[in-house]
């Protein structure tokens, strides 16, 4: 029988940690620019929860798939000199974009990261590095050599070389990364208090899920789809990445990074902007 852990018992005992970070996280539309002091705040987290939980005795890898290339690139200014929002018609494009855009990205992770004395190790993705065991060792090693050193690694899909009209939404491949890497933790980083029965932004009445102890497709199809304009993923994605990790032991957690310090009460016990699914919410798994 699988013995279910808590919330609090996940965080304790997790020493792989993969953070996904989407670009609705990096990216503000609205005043078209990109949220530096946000990821600042992030990177000042993740280095001082390492810091910490290796003073206890409980040293913990922190792994950040990330979004964001298309729309770092897709803030332009125009011939007026006023910053506007432009974003790619056509593959070509998102092609172009995610070239000059990914430059911008990382350039941005390593200005923030740098003011902890942490570098930061790019890995670009395709689907063929996820299709074989030769290829899923290769991600695993890099990414041992870069936590090794010290480093943290950013992994990014590397759509400046995707012949998809639909590019692959990064809720997927953070699964992916975690399974091949040997996560035990997935944190899905979103702009909601966590997985809730119905979208809270269209139903007041909408009630937070703490926890998901079974991940049925009857709660699937509450999932909604994307919200933000340059944003591939929605909540329906990360439930299907959490299908993809909680099937190889990952447990998950759903939270709100718009909160204050998301990272730092997250890890010191306090969830009530988050929603946790254990590896045990597999429905598979639930079978035996």
């Amino acid at each position: 029988m699988l013995t279910q852990s808590t919330a609090q018992d996940t965080i304790n005992n997790s020493r792989r940690i993969v953070i996904k970070i989407g670009t609705s996280s990096i990216i503000d539309v609205g005043e078209k620019r990109a949220k530096q002091d946000w990821l600042m705040s992030t990177a000042e987290q993740i280095v001082s929860l390492r810091q910490a939980w290796s003073l206890m005795g409980k040293p913990k890898d922190f792994v950040i798939v990330t979004s964001g290339a298309i729309g770092m690139e897709s803030l332009q200014y125009n011939h007026q000199g006023i910053r506007e929002v432009i974003r790619p018609q056509t593959p070509i494009e998102r092609q172009t974009y995610a070239s000059k855009g990914q430059i911008n990205l990382m350039h941005l992770y390593s200005k923030c990261f740098s003011t902890q004395n942490v570098s930061i190790g790019q890995i670009l993705l395709t689907d063929h590095n996820l299709q074989t065991p030769e290829e899923l060792l290769l991600i695993k090693n890099n990414c041992d050599g870069l936590l090794k050193e010290g480093s943290i690694p950013a992994i990014n899909a590397n759509d400046a070389v995707s012949n998809s009209e639909t590019p692959k939404d990064n809720d997927t491949l953070a699964a992916q990364v975690a399974v091949a890497i040997g996560a035990d933790l997935l944190i899905n980083v979103t702009d909601v208090d966590g997985f809730f029965d119905s979208d809270p932004r269209k139903n007041r009445d909408a009630k937070r899920m703490p926890e998901i102890d079974l991940l049925d497709r009857k709660l699937l199809s509450r999932a909604g789809g994307s919200r933000g304009k340059h944003s591939i993923g929605g909540m329906e994605t990360k439930a299907d990445a959490a299908l993809i990790a909680t099937e190889e032991g990952c447990s998950v957690f759903i939270v709100n990074g718009e909160r204050a310090l998301y990272l730092t009460r997250l890890f010191n016990g306090y969830f009530d902007h988050a929603t946790f699914i254990p590896h045990t919410a597999h429905p598979q798994l639930r079978m035996f």
